[in-house]
C-alpha cells in the first residue's frame, strides 16, 4: 500500500510538472516571454536577479523605437541572450565622444538628473510612449575609446547600449562575426531580436548564475563574459 501511494505521488508530481511546462510554453509562444537577468549591465532599469516579462517579437510588424529595451541573440555569440536598450534606429547616425556622451543625429540625448561620488544619473525619453527612463555612468571609470566612434544605422539594424553605460558590453565594443563589413560593425540585426522588454515581475535576491531554471522554460540571459560585466 505504501509503495502504491509513493508511486501515485511521483505520478502526480510528474503530471503537475508537465502541465506547468505546457502552460509556460503556451504563454511564451503567444503572450509573454520570461527571462532572468544575471548581470547589472541594464541597471538602474533592470537589476541583477530580475525576472522580466517581454513581448515576443516574431512577426516583425512591431515597429522598433529609440528607447525600447530588447532581448536578442548577439551576432558574435548566437547561443547567448543579451538585453539592451535601442539608442539608434534605421536612418540614425550615432556618435560617442570622450565625455561618454551619445549623440544621435548630432544631438545630445541625455539630461543630467543626479550626481553622487560614484555615478551620474541621466534621463532619457522613450520615443514609443514619451515616458522617461534613467541610465548612468561611473564617475570612477575612465573613458574607453571604441575602435569606431560613429555609426550610421541602415535598414534592418539598430544600435544598442546598456543603461549601466560603463559596465555594459554593447554596440560600442562587442565583437563581430568574421567578414562583417566595417560599416555594420557593432550594429544589431533586427532579425536577431527575440522580444521587447515590458516590465520586471520580481527580483530574486538569491539568484545564482549557474542555477538551472531551464526545465521550467525560463531563460537565463547574460553577457558573453560569464564572470562579470564589461
Amino acid at each position: 500500500m505504501r509503495r502504491y501511494l509513493k508511486k501515485k505521488k511521483i505520478h502526480f508530481f510528474s503530471i503537475a510538472l508537465l502541465v506547468c511546462m505546457a502552460v509556460v510554453s503556451i504563454v511564451k509562444s503567444f503572450f509573454l516571454d520570461f527571462y532572468i537577468v544575471p548581470t547589472a549591465s541594464m541597471s538602474p532599469t533592470i537589476h541583477s536577479g530580475d525576472l522580466t516579462l517581454s513581448l515576443p517579437y516574431k512577426d516583425r510588424r512591431d515597429k522598433l523605437y529609440r528607447g525600447d529595451v530588447v532581448i536578442f541573440h548577439p551576432s558574435a555569440f548566437p547561443s547567448f541572450i543579451y538585453v539592451k536598450r535601442i539608442v539608434g534606429v534605421a536612418g540614425d547616425t550615432v556618435s560617442f565622444n570622450t565625455n561618454k556622451e551619445i549623440l544621435v543625429n548630432r544631438k545630445p540625448v541625455r539630461i543630467e538628473k543626479e550626481k553622487n561620488n560614484f555615478n551620474i544619473i541621466y534621463e532619457g525619453i522613450q520615443d514609443r510612449d514619451g515616458k522617461t527612463y534613467q541610465y548612468m555612468t561611473d564617475r570612477n571609470k575612465p573613458f574607453i575609446e571604441p575602435i569606431y566612434t560613429t555609426w550610421h544605422v541602415p535598414d534592418g539594424y539598430v544600435f544598442v547600449m546598456g543603461d549601466n553605460r560603463d559596465n555594459s558590453w554593447d554596440s560600442r565594443y562587442w565583437e563581430n562575426p568574421v567578414g562583417t563589413p566595417k560599416e555594420l560593425r557593432g550594429l544589431l540585426p533586427t532579425k536577431n531580436i527575440i522580444s521587447r522588454y515590458m516590465e520586471t515581475a520580481i527580483n530574486i535576491p538569491f539568484f545564482k548564475e549557474d542555477f538551472d531554471f531551464g526545465r521550467l522554460g525560463l531563460n537565463i540571459m547574460g553577457d558573453a563574459q560569464k564572470k562579470g560585466e564589461k
